[in-house]
């Protein structure tokens, strides 16, 4: 399930909530992901809020049984000279690939398991496939990893992971089809979070989806930061 879906009739991206209150409780959304259409679950207090659900059968990558499904799909084509010329360059650039991944991550990926996934990319030939760029590796090997992300805060307790865009064909569709293929991953969070109202107990469970743009940055820059430069901005007047 996830809280949020894309209006079919050109609202953008709205939360379930939204779709709820616009179109009534039988509302159908679209998954930012796969594209599907999903259908809308109202709340549930206390342990379910209005959220979006795929239906039975779907494939797509935000569920967990899937989200690595994308990297058994054959290349179109490799290139076994540009494998060479990425290993050389990950090798070279192994500590800013890791930053990158790493910021991305929210700062949770440990180097042990950067190491790991990107010995996976390298066991099942990715590198070697047709028009691999770099930029792409961070991104990769994020959704490659196998573990989920784990954080608690307050009152949540957060499960997540990465996942490419569904529907390819191939892998190497991500670069080379670029006007096809959406340039983005997303973070995909279960989260468990204690009520705090009622009884002490109660636990509301949900999805949260983030999309994240591919670019070639040398970093990440979490959303918020606009934010806190917007605050500092006057402390830090001249």
């Amino acid at each position: 399930m996830t809280h949020r879906a894309t209006d079919p009739n050109g609202q953008g991206i709205q939360s379930a909530e939204w779709f709820r209150q616009t179109y009534g409780d039988n509302a159908k959304g679209r998954c930012e992901i796969c594209d599907a259409d999903m259908v809308l679950r109202v709340a549930h207090p206390p342990h379910t809020v209005t959220h979006f659900a795929h239906k039975a059968g779907s494939r797509c990558s935000s569920l967990a049984q899937y989200r690595h499904a994308v990297f058994d799909l054959k290349p179109s084509a490799l290139d076994l000279d540009n494998g060479k010329r990425v290993r050389a360059w990950v090798l070279k650039e192994l500590y800013p690939v890791y930053l990158k991944a790493y910021s991305l991550s929210g700062r949770k990926l440990s180097w042990g398991d950067f190491q790991r996934a990107l010995i996976d990319a390298n066991t099942r030939g990715i590198f070697d496939y047709a028009g691999l760029e770099p930029h792409y590796l961070p991104y990769l090997l994020l959704c490659l990893h196998p573990e989920h992300f784990h954080d608690k805060t307050t009152y949540d307790t957060i499960d997540a992971y990465f996942v490419l865009p569904a529907g390819m064909k191939h892998l190497d569709d991500l670069w080379s089809k670029r006007g096809e293929v959406k340039q983005l991953i997303w973070k995909v969070s279960h989260i468990a979070r204690q009520s705090r109202r009622g009884a002490p107990q109660s636990v509301e469970m949900f999805t949260e989806v983030e999309a994240i743009a591919i670019d070639d940055a040398p970093f990440y820059i979490p959303t918020w930061v606009a934010s806190a430069q917007a605050k500092l901005e006057p402390l830090l007047a001249f």
